[in-house]
């Protein structure tokens, strides 16, 4: 299993996990109608409250839907399958209230056309992009290629980024993300990135125990876990970055930016190293408390992994939008962003740095889409709700958008 991130913030436990992956063989099967509890049960060989419990961590994490009492939805799409099999267009409105309503002025927005069938891939092009992936990924998820569905939603959210948000694909990639994230899938967008593990069985235990006291949050003992790692193997290039982190979320930036830059001074190419350490900088001169040449270093770093394959570059976007942000360049700030998002459309915090930006440039309504799809993409992302929250107290937002409002309070709940 995966160590999470913030797309799942704690490990599931073996129940979960075990009933998620026989969930997604049942579906990928072709067996897409909900089983019941007792269903699981007898397949999985545990008593009914096991598996009772393991079905609602999963309802918490929105990995599955309990539809009715003893019958768990697996891997329901919401508002996407509700599409498939008629003609359908739906405004950015639409996509929100999953209901057709006249669309707000200036902001129609035509969607696309979603054919039932069971042929992957799509049918003969229609020459519209979006309208093309969005019918692949719909597709693609109905028969559980998940990461190809992953990857149809890129497209389809490059294709229609420079016109706006489009909340339908925001919900749809982040949550494939999450679901990919779960599986252990290397095409989840949180393990891709990851540096290789150890094969030392000792050094591996230690940097287990680092992970552990992480998510505590005791971070001296998270400390003294990955130096053990590292006094085992020394190239153990993934206990470095944790070692990093959590040293300047200790309260000691310093000896965390000197630990990154004795670290890239020997792997100059490691981009992972690089953008722990811009993202850093850039957490510090938020706060004020940057070294006096922070913004160079930074921006050195995060333009290395823009031109490194390999790197993760929609994370260099978005720390490249915050930075110009910071700096008061609102244009390129959400020029960046928009990239971020581009790059990687189930990554909340994108939409929520395009949000940001959107509303330093006083562009209420299009800030307010760009929050509602960042909680779309994760609801239990807070910061983007309490955003959202802010930008209803706008009269405008609040009249054109009332839709945000039920997402306000389902992410706070």
């Amino acid at each position: 299993m995966p160590k999470p991130d913030s797309f799942i913030r704690r490990p599931l436990n073996d129940e979960a996990r075990a009933l998620l992956e026989w969930l997604v063989e049942r579906r990928r099967g072709g067996n897409l109608a909900p089983p019941t509890v007792q269903e699981a049960t007898e397949e999985l060989g545990w008593v009914t409250a096991g598996t009772r419990k393991a079905a609602q961590e999963l309802h918490e994490r929105r990995l599955v839907v309990v539809s009715e009492p003893g019958v768990l939805a697996s891997l329901r799409w919401p508002w996407l399958t509700e599409i498939a099999g008629k003609r359908v267009f739906m405004t950015l409105a639409d996509q929100l209230a999953a209901v057709e309503a006249a669309p707000p002025p200036d902001m129609a927005e035509t969607w696309a056309e979603a054919e039932q069938t069971a042929d992957i891939p799509p049918p003969e092009k229609t020459g519209d992009t979006a309208a093309d992936e969005a019918w692949l990924m719909i597709r693609a998820a109905h028969h559980g290629q998940l990461a190809m569905a992953l990857s149809a939603a890129r497209r389809a959210t490059a294709a229609t980024i420079a016109k706006g948000i489009v909340p339908l694909l925001a919900r749809a990639a982040g949550w494939i993300a999450r679901l990919l994230t779960a599986l252990g899938d290397p095409a989840s967008p949180a393990i891709r990135y990851e540096l290789p593990m150890t094969q030392n069985e000792k050094a591996a235990l230690a940097y287990e125990a680092g992970w552990r006291a992480e998510l505590v949050r005791n971070r001296e003992q998270a400390r003294a876990a990955y130096d053990e790692a590292l006094r085992i193997e020394p190239g153990f290039h993934r206990a470095a970055l944790r070692k990093a982190w959590a040293t300047f979320a200790g309260g000691s930036p310093e000896d965390a930016l000197a630990d990154l830059a004795s670290l890239i001074a020997q792997n100059p190419t490691l981009s992972a190293a690089r953008l722990l350490r811009a993202e850093i900088l850039v957490e510090l001169a938020a706060d004020g408390r940057a070294p006096t040449d922070w913004e160079e270093t930074a921006k050195a770093d995060i333009t290395s992994t823009k031109h490194d394959p390999r790197g993760d570059r929609a994370l260099a976007s978005l720390l490249a939008a915050r930075l110009l942000l910071l700096k008061g360049d609102v244009p390129r700030a959400v020029a960046a962003a928009r990239q971020a998002v581009a790059l990687e459309p189930s990554r909340p915090e994108n939409y929520h740095a395009l949000g940001l930006a959107l509303t330093q440039a006083e562009q209420w309504l299009w800030a307010a889409w760009a929050e509602a799809a960042a909680v779309l993409a994760d609801h239990e992302f807070l910061e983007a709700g309490e955003a959202l929250f802010n930008l209803r107290r706008i009269p405008e937002v609040a009249e054109n958008l009332p839709q945000t409002k039920n997402l306000i309070d389902e992410s706070w709940q």
